[in-house]
């Protein structure tokens, strides 16, 4: 006889087993790691941020001034929630950081306590002598509003795709590039003051303000698939178009700018998004880069530009495209973040990442500010 006598031993294994995997998948949820995970804390970050970001706009309040909803910010975008390695058992809060070749290590500091970039780097752009335009002290943040632009809430299919981007690896390589492009004049890269300064002296305000605004929002969409000289050309010629007749600006083609160095595959697109932007209209659910680049070239540096080229650093070139509108949001928020603890501004960021990751990216513009190219292209017309 059996020295289990009449026990069945089969059911007593399963049972058994079955014991087992619900202690493992407890501990599992208790321990808060993976990316599938529902109490990892990196989640409950995410969530108590978009809590505090509904009650700070409830009270007419902008996130990003406030600490509390930057400190859930940065828990959410430093976890290991969206590290893939995080998807393998054992991975530690911060797993991200480990893998990568030069982890960033600034503090976590308010905007008000935070360094300048130039404290932080050791170097800082000098501009070059002889120049039209006063181009020093670019590095400020223009006297303007700052404020974030509306985007879309990022669908299903866009968290699948760019969150598993949003890690301590992927911002370092960013801040790299960021640290790299400071001292060629990322910071300095948006400031058009100079240029605003001289429409108000011409002019007087606010009709000089006015003109400088009009000048910015017909140019920059003239940066699709362009050279900043480029765009710089076509859209002075489309901004004189509309000082003789603004209704009719944009009745011009390539066929009659052909030979003109103004024409470009691109032109419809360029001129219907100059018309919208005059007519001050902004869809969420449309393309998000030329109303950003606008917003940063009149001064306001709270939204990012995400172009092709902040996309391909971001993702390591696995994506080469522009951010999509439902797609946007993700791209922006750990770069706003990002730039806060450098002691920077989102746009001064995107820009230093724009000129120090252009090697990578493909960039084909000189790597210098804006103010530097258009003060060049005048200096060699008038000669």
């Amino acid at each position: 006889m059996s020295q289990y006598g009449n026990r069945d031993l089969g059911e007593e294994y399963q049972s058994g087993i079955g014991d087992m995997l619900s202690a493992v998948q407890e501990w599992w949820l208790q321990s808060g790691m993976g990316l599938l995970n529902p109490n990892n804390p990196v989640y409950e970050s995410s969530r108590k941020a978009d809590e505090r970001v509904d009650f700070l706009r409830s009270q007419g309040k902008d996130p990003l001034e406030d600490d509390m909803y930057l400190g859930l910010l940065m828990d959410s975008v430093e976890g290991p929630t969206l590290d893939p390695g995080g998807l393998i058992g054992g991975a530690a809060k911060g797993a991200g950081k480990a893998l990568a070749k030069k982890p960033y290590k600034a503090p976590k500091v308010s905007k008000s306590k935070a360094k300048s970039a130039s404290v932080i780097t050791g170097t800082k752009y000098t501009p070059p002598s002889n120049t039209y335009f006063n181009l020093q002290n670019l590095d400020q943040v223009p006297n303007v509003p700052q404020k974030n632009l509306p985007r879309r809430e990022p669908t299903k299919g866009a968290k699948e795709t760019f969150e598993p981007y949003i890690t301590r690896q992927s911002m370092n390589r960013m801040n790299e590039a960021v640290d790299k492009g400071i001292p060629m004049g990322g910071m300095e890269w948006f400031n058009l003051s100079p240029l605003r300064t001289a429409f108000i002296n011409e002019y007087g305000s606010p009709v000089g303000e006015q003109m400088f605004t009009q000048w910015v929002k017909i140019n920059a969409p003239m940066s699709i698939q362009s050279t900043v000289p480029g765009q710089i050309r076509r859209g002075q010629y489309f901004y004189n178009r509309h000082l003789n007749n603004p209704a009719t600006f944009t009745n011009v083609g390539n066929p009659q700018l052909k030979g003109t160095g103004y024409g470009h595959i691109g032109l419809e697109n360029m001129k219907e998004l100059a018309r919208r932007q005059l007519a001050n209209q902004h869809d969420i659910n449309k393309g998000q880069k030329i109303p950003s680049y606008t917003q940063n070239l009149l001064g306001n540096y709270k939204p990012v530009t995400g172009d092709v080229h902040n996309v391909r650093l971001m993702t390591n070139m696995d994506h080469l495209d522009s951010a999509s509108p439902e797609a946007y949001k993700i791209i922006e928020q750990p770069q706003q973040a990002e730039a806060i603890r450098k002691g920077l501004e989102p746009a001064q960021y995107q820009a230093s990442a724009w000129i120090g990751g252009g090697d990578i990216t493909g960039l084909k513009s000189r790597p210098i500010p804006f103010m530097e190219i258009y003060d060049n292209m005048l200096r060699t017309t008038a000669q």
